[in-house]
């Protein structure tokens, strides 16, 4: 290999380097916008994601124990995005940014998180 192509191959892993990087930061900014429920469903998702682009776009061999995972996982999340949209929707609602998100449904006197304070979490939310 001669200097130009070094040059090029070291090129290129900078670039990714800065991609990913980028990627990271911008995806960690938008977490940082959404409700824990919506953050935690991207992020399992995107097992499911990298999976499909592994299999449908770079053509990586597969078998049917990671198919069926990544299903399970897939549908596990809708169902848990679909199952907390309902349990926790009550009727005051929190806007925060271009979303509308359902306030939860109050905690059980006997856990321990309930004895923060309402007013505290409204500002937070906010």
């Amino acid at each position: 290999p001669n200097a130009a192509d070094a040059g090029l191959v070291w090129f290129l892993v900078a670039l990714y380097c800065v991609g990913i990087l980028s990627g990271q930061l911008l995806l960690a900014a938008g977490y940082a916008v959404l409700p824990a429920w919506f953050a935690s469903i991207l992020a399992l998702t995107e097992l499911s994601f990298s999976w499909s682009l592994d299999v449908f776009v770079l053509r990586e061999p597969t078998n049917a124990l990671a198919c069926s995972g990544t299903l399970v996982i897939f549908v596990g999340c809708a169902l848990a995005a679909t199952g907390s949209r309902k349990a926790s929707t009550v009727a005051a609602r929190t806007t925060t940014s271009s979303f509308t998100f359902a306030r939860p449904a109050p905690l059980a006197k006997s856990d321990s998180a309930s004895a923060v304070d309402e007013a505290a979490w409204v500002v937070e939310c906010q």
